[in-house]
């Protein structure tokens, strides 16, 4: 298991868009961290993370007050497209995620900082700009 964590800090609106390095792998949880302070994000906080080649939807949550850790889990499902009962698993990703964050400020146009911890069970690529690998 890998741990991502993706550093972010809004504009003045709010707002940021981020990118890990390359991953290959099912993704399990995410932690989101809220930061403290003068740069905490607003208890309005929303936050998106998805495949960037696909756009599907890995983890979304809105109104996100405190940080928190967040397991993720979609219900499996038969070749012929009916869900089956009681089997769970992570998402696949391939590729980059994308972090969306939104109305993190709240109106006074101040930069807010926080995180994301993307948990691959997989392979990730070297720390990048961007993102960077958590080493336990």
């Amino acid at each position: 298991m890998e741990a991502v964590r993706i550093p972010f800090t809004t504009d003045g609106d709010g707002e940021a868009t981020v990118y890990t390095g390359r991953v290959a792998g099912t993704i399990f949880g995410v932690y989101i961290d809220h930061g403290s302070g003068l740069t905490e994000l607003e208890n309005t906080v929303n936050i998106t993370v998805t495949d960037e080649a696909t756009g599907a939807t890995i983890f979304g949550l809105t109104d996100i007050s405190a940080s928190g850790r967040y397991l993720v889990l979609n219900q499996a499902v038969s070749a012929s497209g009916v869900p089956i009962a009681d089997v769970y698993s992570g998402p696949p990703a391939v590729g980059r995620l994308k972090v969306v964050v939104t109305d993190a400020d709240d109106g006074d146009g101040d930069p807010r900082e926080g995180s994301v911890t993307v948990y691959v069970d997989g392979s990730v690529s070297e720390a990048t700009a961007f993102a960077e690998r958590v080493l336990s």
